[in-house]
Formats: C-alpha cells, structure tokens, sequence
C-alpha cells in the first residue's frame, strides 16, 4: 500500500555527509528526512583518516569526536617507506584515526535524537522528477514531496544521474582496498605508515589502541594481486620487523574506485551533492571524509537559504563558489601526494620536499582549518589545473 507525503528537505544517503547536513539542518531549525537503502552500522571502503579541517566541521554542527568516547587514535603524522629509505612526516594538525562504521551510525544516532530528524532505513529511491521548484521522490512504493534535496548517496550517486547529471568520466585509472585489523602483539605508533612499492602504496592508518585499517591504492592488478586477506596475511608476516605488531583480520577487503573521478557537479534547482556524489579524491589524508563534512554543512545552509529567501539561483551559485573553494584545496593537495608517492620523480624530491619543510607547509595548508594562505593559495592552483 503506497502513501505520499511532504517534507522541507529529504536527504537521501544516512552516511558523513548526510548525517553532517542533518544535523546542521536540525540546529537551523529545518526538518529533514534522512532515506538510506542499508542498515547501519555498516563497513565501507575507506581509508578511516580525518583530517583536523573534517574534526572542525564536525564540531561546528554539535559533534565533537574527542569528545563521545569513541574507538579513535589521534595520529602525529606519517612513516613513509620507500625499499632502504625512511622519511617520518610530522603533521602540525592531529589525523584523527576512526573505523568509519562506529563514525557512520555514532553520527546518525545523534542526528536522529533531533526532534526535527527522521529516517527511513532499508528504503531505495526509485525515481526522482523535478516539479517546477520542488521535487517527487519514490522511495519503494510511498511517493514524497520535498522542496529541496541533499544528495549524498556515494560516487555512483544513482540519485544524481536520475536528476540528469551524467556520471563524471575517470581521470585516474587507481583503485583501492581497506580492510580492518586488529593486534594480537606489539603496539601500534601513533603515525601512519605508508610503504611505498612500484606499483602502488600500503596504508595502515590505526584506529584505535588495538585496531588498524590496511588500504592499499594502485592499480586494478596490484590491489587484486596483494589486497586478498590471504595475500595481506604474507605481506604482513615479511614485514613483522618494520610493523613491530602482530595482526589478525577483523574484517575482510572492501574494494572502492577509481578513484579521482571529475567533478560532476554542485548542484541542479534545490538539489545539492555533496561528498563524492559531488566529486571523489585519492583517500589520502582523510580528504574523503573531509570534503563529504564539509560539503554536508554547506549543503544544510544552502538549503535553508533557499526555503528562507525563495531565491534558489543565488542558493546553488554560493554554494557552488563555496564548494569549489574547499574542493580546490582537497584535490591540489591529493594530486601533489599522489604525484610524489606514486610516480619515481615524486619519489625521488620527496626527501628534499621533508628535509626544506616543504612537505609540511603543503600538509598543514590542507588538513588545517583556517584562512588562506600563500601555500592554501597553491593547493587552489594546482586543484584548479586540468
């Protein structure tokens, strides 16, 4: 038996950035619906990394992560090892290292004890039509009439391309994998550590005092070849001397990619992507996380200026301007790190780009919160080139 019904904002994706957007939305005072086809909590692929930039966000909409006793480690910076070499990368800014699963339904939970927030879990969108300023979703059988839409139902975004956003084209032919680990022996260090190999990268990112996410990124060969549990296991083992810790699987790979797709866009009428609905990055660095908290925000106002002001041209050109400022910043930063870990010249200056401090200015720019500077000003350059 079908029912209609009518609500301000419907948000369709229940993860960071639809969670984010809610929350923001409930302490504007705007009602929102949040509609997610899974249940939670659930894994994802990700490199389970915030950038301090994401923490901010986050405490900006009422969600402090230090601060709700979750399963964390706040992490110093890097260990990069490339065969012989060694270079440690200090990050001004604490990562914050965080299974995404816990980050996912602690941040809905929330969300859902504002009065103004509901859910609809299990629940798949069919169809989307645009009427006139409004928009007529089907979610399985029931039809709802929403005023304006958050989109953030992932880099496939079937919700986007319903909307008559085509799917971006691939500018990277670079996948990944994480899975989640936990130690049976040793103890973790407070840094990422990042091996590096000729065909791609390994990322073990802790997440807590016993718990690490291994990502791999590289091609689709490399991933398929060294991201099976048994594989990792080998991997592991050759290399309990660099580790120092023992680990047992937690949770098997889950793969993700490409990755570094081309924006697709901001936003169409009311409707606003945010997150990798909007524009995927390499996981490095929790841009990933960031971009979809930060994008989740500004959707929120941006919705409540056009429910406000009923002028919903200038509503999507602020938030465009606003979204491509931070996005330029995300993406300059992903291409210079995936260029110096990733290629032999990268490589080969990256001791020089540590040793000068270079390395550290560029980080800093990007995972800090904060007004522009001249190294914010190079990420944007580098972002803004095709």
């Amino acid at each position: 038996m079908s029912s209609s019904l009518s609500c301000p904002v419907l948000i369709v994706g229940a993860s960071l950035g639809g969670c984010t957007a809610a929350l923001e939305l409930a302490k504007l005072g705007v009602p929102a619906l949040l509609v997610d086809k899974s249940s939670f909590p659930r894994r994802k692929a990700c490199g389970e990394g915030l950038s301090a930039r994401g923490v901010a966000a986050l405490k900006s909409c009422g969600f402090d992560p230090r601060e709700r006793s979750l399963e964390s480690a706040e992490l110093t910076g890097y260990r990069l090892v490339d065969g012989a070499r060694e270079t440690a990368l200090h990050s001004s800014e604490p990562i914050l290292g965080v299974k995404r699963s816990i980050l996912d339904a602690t941040l809905l939970e929330l969300a859902l004890a504002k009065p103004l927030i509901s859910l609809r879990q299990g629940a798949v969108v069919r169809d989307v039509d645009r009427e006139g300023s409004h928009f007529r979703v089907r979610i399985g059988s029931d039809v709802v009439r929403a005023q304006s839409l958050i989109v953030a139902d992932g880099a496939a975004s079937p919700t986007a391309t319903r909307l008559g956003l085509l799917t971006p084209k691939v500018s990277s032919r670079r996948v990944g994998c994480s899975s989640a680990w936990r130690v049976v022996r040793g103890a973790l260090e407070k840094r990422v550590l990042v091996v590096l190999t000729r065909r791609g990268e390994f990322y073990l990112t802790p997440t807590g005092a016993s718990s690490v996410n291994i990502s791999l990124l590289g091609d689709a060969r490399f991933v398929a070849e060294c991201g099976s549990v048994d594989a990792l296991k080998a991997w592991l083992s050759q290399r309990r001397g660099l580790l120092g810790v023992e680990l047992e699987v937690e949770s098997p790979p889950l793969g993700a990619g490409p990755l570094n797709s081309q924006r697709r866009g901001s936003a169409i009428g009311s409707a606003f992507l945010v997150g990798d609905a909007c524009e995927t990055f390499d996981p490095i660095g929790g841009m990933g996380m960031a971009h979809a908290v930060e994008t989740g925000l500004m959707a929120a106002r941006a919705v409540r200026e056009c429910l406000e002001s009923g002028d919903i041209p200038a509503a999507a050109r602020w938030y465009d301007r606003a979204q491509q400022r931070a996005a330029r910043e995300m993406r300059g930063f992903t291409r210079l790190t995936s260029w110096m870990l990733g290629t032999g010249a990268g490589r080969a200056v990256m001791p020089c780009a540590v040793a000068s401090g270079v390395a550290t200015r560029i980080s800093h720019a990007a995972h800090s919160p904060g007004r522009a500077s001249g190294w914010r000003l190079l990420l944007g350059a580098v972002g803004a080139a095709s």
